[in-house]
């Protein structure tokens, strides 16, 4: 064989041409199922069981139709439905979806009004006991559901917080303007005064504002030639001065100085 020649690898082979796709489906095919019975087996189970009426006896797989399974479905309660409850249960029924057959209702209302026959500490019970407890109640002689029926829940307390007075009831900006006056005229006022306005601020942790607004003022007084470190100092020593017990437990002495706990 010529060297010039092309050598052909037999293993190699063109791939098939892909499969065209098929058309869209004309205008008059729906492109969706049209009811239920089109859908997929599990859909069509999920959707039907949506509908589904609550009961104790084994679900066929398909639902009436709301006119048909619960006719008065909307329509005020009588009382004779109510005494149609009661004795079912008394009787020893406990399916609810039976009940709610006979009556032509939907079975969560029919259970929810017979929550409502209950007393009122008693509606919270689960499902199944409601039917029971019914028919227990019926048993003692002073039960009245038409008295029961009424029972309401209390309203909600309403709850108003206390009104606070004196520095408790002063804001915090205003607190911190007026601990700074009392300390600055703590030597003209009483000593039950100062103590008081000290543990105010104290409870809400306002020393070292008080601390940091003395530093400020003291900066800016005019001709004042203090650093910062130096005005911190002074304002420390006045703060300890004018509400000293409660600088004392506020702030610990380390080896060097002062500092906040």
């Amino acid at each position: 064989m010529d060297e010039d020649e092309d050598v052909v690898d037999s293993s190699w082979s063109i791939p098939p041409p892909l499969p065209a796709r098929s058309a869209p489906p004309a205008a008059s095919e729906p492109a969706l199922p049209a009811s239920e019975s089109a859908l997929s087996p599990s859909r069509a189970a999920l959707s039907a069981s949506r509908s589904a009426p609550l009961s104790g006896q084994p679900w066929s797989g398909t639902a009436l139709p709301a006119s048909r399974s619960a006719p008065r479905s909307g329509q005020p309660w009588s009382d004779a439905e109510y005494q149609q409850i009661l004795d079912a249960a008394r009787a020893g029924e406990r399916d609810i979806g039976a009940i709610a057959r006979q009556l032509g209702r939907a079975p969560n209302p029919t259970m929810a009004k017979a929550k409502q026959l209950l007393p009122l500490a008693q509606r919270g019970v689960p499902f199944d006991r409601v039917l029971p407890l019914l028919s227990e109640y019926q048993e003692k002689p002073d039960y009245d559901w038409r008295q029961v029926m009424l029972e309401q829940p209390p309203p909600r307390p309403i709850v108003n917080p206390p009104a606070l007075t004196g520095l408790r009831g002063v804001g915090r900006e205003d607190l911190l303007l007026l601990g700074y006056a009392v300390g600055v005229a703590a030597d003209a006022l009483t000593e039950d005064l100062v103590t008081r306005m000290g543990d105010e601020l104290e409870r809400r942790g306002l020393l070292t504002d008080v601390e940091r607004y003395r530093t400020e003022r003291l900066l800016r007084r005019p001709g004042s030639e203090l650093t910062w470190s130096e005005a911190t100092t002074e304002a420390r020593l006045w703060l300890r001065r004018a509400f000293p017990e409660e600088y004392r437990r506020s702030w610990r002495w380390n080896e060097y100085d002062w500092e906040p706990l």
